[in-house]
């Protein structure tokens, strides 16, 4: 964390996330806690309440040279990207199971939002649900896993009333 970040808290259902803001360019995205609360929402509906136990995340909200960075330390991968998920599974002071902590950059994520003609706002929500579904265990590495993945992406985005992002 950087001197100069700003720190937030929401909670959504059972999930509570603490965001710390590392770009003051995140700061200019007025619904961003709105963005990441309904994220964290649709997330949440995929599970029966029955067994879904109080969660706590932590968002990070970076660019690109420290997301660049988090990626070659724990990735090997020396470049930039769009949003990076570090599963865990401890609780935390509260006694909340603390499922991990999620990267986002916002250069990398403006640029696609820009390359592929949706809102920001839609990719971040996009990417956040993608990143918190890596951090219950869902990922994309073989052809069958990504099509799970995506559909369920695709459900929540619905929901959310944001159109399919995998259709060109």
């Amino acid at each position: 964390m950087t001197d100069n970040s700003d720190f937030l808290e929401i909670t959504a259902h059972m999930m509570h996330a603490e965001i710390v803001i590392n770009d003051p360019q995140w700061n200019a995205i007025s619904d961003l806690s709105d963005i990441l609360k309904k994220s964290m929402h649709g997330v949440n509906n995929l599970f029966d309440d029955a067994d879904f136990c109080p969660t706590a995340i932590a968002f990070t909200l970076t660019n690109d040279n420290e997301i660049q960075k988090l990626n070659k330390d724990f990735r090997n991968k020396d470049k930039a990207t769009n949003v990076l998920s570090f599963p865990n599974g401890d609780l935390d002071d509260q006694g909340r199971m603390h499922i991990g902590d999620i990267a986002m950059s916002y250069d990398t994520m403006a640029r696609e939002a820009s390359d592929a003609k949706i809102t920001l706002s839609d990719h971040i929500a996009h990417l956040s649900i993608h990143g918190l579904l890596h951090l219950y265990g869902y990922d994309h590495e073989t052809e069958e896993d990504a099509i799970e993945m995506e559909s369920l992406e695709i459900e929540i985005l619905e929901d959310m009333g944001i159109k399919n992002p995998y259709i060109e």
